[in-house]
């Protein structure tokens, strides 16, 4: 009599952990050879992405000069013990003062004044960015001229000064849309920079007291310093040098230095895979959800029930504003109004459901799903009020602690939340206490109760309480329907396949996963648990 897809003791240990693994690296080749042309689409785009940069983007070249700094070098116009002094280590904080030197606004003066670029166009007028392009369209009235603080900052953007390594060598390079512009800017700055340098120690070596005198005596005679170093009265060889010197000057670079043509590309390439295989994966996955009864019975194998149809779209003539006021979750509207389509679905189940397990009354019927959200608990109500029409006696108890749905929302259709309820019954308490009697005709609830004491799922019915509860409950009603917790939220559920006669299972059209839903079938099929059949749940209830 009983036709049960599920009773399956040759399930051996070995194929239940393969139920459970995750999606094999088979699924995803799968996956990657069924959306190959959407993969290669992506790096299509994402290439002519980059192309399109890389063709508009204006080259940029690098002009590098590099610099040795040694305050070391003996300065013939100190004393010795001057030089001595001199002689020490270099210190990071020296070098980042040079380097400050270097990018410092008498410099950048120098070079700006010297080769004229307050009049060059590539700093008076440099490629727009984003911000300054939009708010040229706003514009009403021509830009003004640039002045000299614009094109200093430009000046400066272009520059970039650095220490290698842990040496004394500093490299000086400037950028430009011209390569014989880069290299001879970069030395400009250093040749600047140097005579910067000589200039003040010359200053200095004019003011000390080894120069002092022989400048004191030619000033009397009205020779000047330049005339007197001239004409040899000065020893110009006595003159301090520069702390620096130039090891290598900027010359002319032979490529561009951006866009880098190979980085771009590389990653627009890794950006087209990444984008094209997930996408690539969420349609595989969108593909093995569960959508038609013949996936059910095909793929998942087991019995096609019937589908639920959610109530507030298919009630003709029902205000759903008037069932949500009420807050009764389509008790009433379920019982009253059984030629309603959701009416005629529920009869369909019910049908299907007794064609399956038979016609014979004690039985405890479990509904539960692969994942939570899926309907289930809406399932199961529809469904015992079903039974309840029909004429059997029904008990519908709410066993999902976790998200106690059924009591959450029939709690205003009781008047009351009993804080006494199925957790509370397992633990000892008194039956009569637990279950409510006036949800409808033929239909009693028990609530879940304080699932706050509740220890471990599982445990509870593993009891010698539990069996006598089921079946003291068995004697009593016709049909008990238990509402489960989803699969993925207490995988232990399964454990108690022992106490429940036949499961019902709810598939939500086009969420539920292929992969989600044989897990679930697995794991009941190896507690030899009785499944009666699937119900595919066409929108969320």
């Amino acid at each position: 009599m009983l036709q049960l897809t599920g009773h399956n003791n040759g399930l051996n240990e070995e194929s239940s952990r393969t139920a459970f693994q995750p999606e094999s690296e088979q699924d995803l080749v799968v996956a990657f050879r069924q959306n190959w042309r959407t993969i290669l689409a992506c790096v299509a785009v994402a290439l002519a992405i980059a192309m399109a940069i890389i063709a508009t983007s204006r080259p940029i070249y690098i002009g590098s000069a590099r610099i040795l700094f040694d305050p070391r070098r003996a300065e013939p116009y100190r004393q010795n013990s001057d030089r001595e002094l001199a002689q020490f280590s270099i210190d990071t904080a020296q070098l980042e003062s040079q380097i400050q030197l270097l990018r410092s606004e008498q410099v950048s003066r120098t070079v700006i004044e010297a080769h004229r670029l307050d009049q060059d166009p590539e700093f008076t007028n440099p490629a727009p960015s984003l911000r300054s392009f939009l708010r040229s369209l706003l514009a009403t009235e021509a830009p003004p001229p640039a002045s000299y603080s614009a094109v200093s900052n430009e000046f400066d953007s272009r520059l970039d000064v650095r220490r290698l390594g842990q040496s004394y060598v500093l490299q000086v390079s400037f950028q430009s849309a011209d390569p014989l512009k880069a290299a001879k800017l970069a030395n400009a700055v250093t040749a600047a920079y140097i005579g910067k340098q000589v200039s003040s120690r010359i200053e200095g070596a004019v003011r000390s007291s080894q120069f002092e005198r022989p400048i004191r005596e030619l000033s009397a005679e009205g020779v000047t310093v330049t005339e007197a170093i001239k004409s040899g009265k000065i020893d110009i060889d006595n003159f301090p040098a520069a702390d620096a010197r130039v090891i290598s000057g900027a010359l002319t670079p032979t490529g561009p230095s951006a866009p880098r043509t190979s980085l771009i590309v590389g990653f627009a390439l890794s950006l087209g895979l990444l984008t094209g295989g997930l996408l690539a994966l969420l349609r595989h996955r969108k593909r093995k959800a569960i959508r038609l009864r013949s996936q059910v019975e095909r793929q998942l194998g087991v019995n096609y029930l019937g589908s639920f149809r959610a109530l507030r779209s298919q009630a003709p003539g029902l205000r759903s504003s008037a069932i949500e006021a009420s807050d009764r979750w389509g008790v009433d509207v379920m019982a009253e109004t059984p030629a309603a389509p959701f009416g005629t679905s529920l009869r369909t189940i019910r049908t299907s459901f007794e064609m399956q397990v038979g016609h014979r009354g004690g039985q405890c019927i479990g509904v539960t799903s692969a994942n939570s959200g899926e309907g289930k608990s809406q399932v199961a109500l529809g469904l015992a009020l079903s039974f309840a029409a029909a004429g059997r006696k029904t008990l519908l108890i709410d066993a999902n602690p976790r998200n106690p749905t059924l009591s959450e929302r029939l709690a205003v259709h009781l008047q009351t939340r009993s804080t006494t309820g199925f957790v509370q019954v397992l633990a000892g308490e008194y039956l009569s206490t637990a279950i409510s009697p006036a949800l409808a005709r033929n239909l009693s609830f028990m609530p879940i109760g304080h699932e706050h004491e509740l220890a471990n799922f599982s445990d509870l019915f593993d009891t010698s309480a539990a069996s006598e509860l089921f079946k003291r409950l068995r004697e009593q009603y016709d049909r008990v329907i238990i509402d489960l917790p989803g699969f993925s939220v207490l995988p232990d559920a399964w454990a108690i396949g022992s106490i429940i006669d036949s499961y019902l299972l709810v598939i939500e059209a086009g969420r539920t996963r292929h992969s989600d839903a044989m897990q679930m079938i697995s794991a009941l099929k190896f507690a030899n648990a009785g499944i009666a059949g699937a119900v595919l749940n066409e929108r969320r209830g």
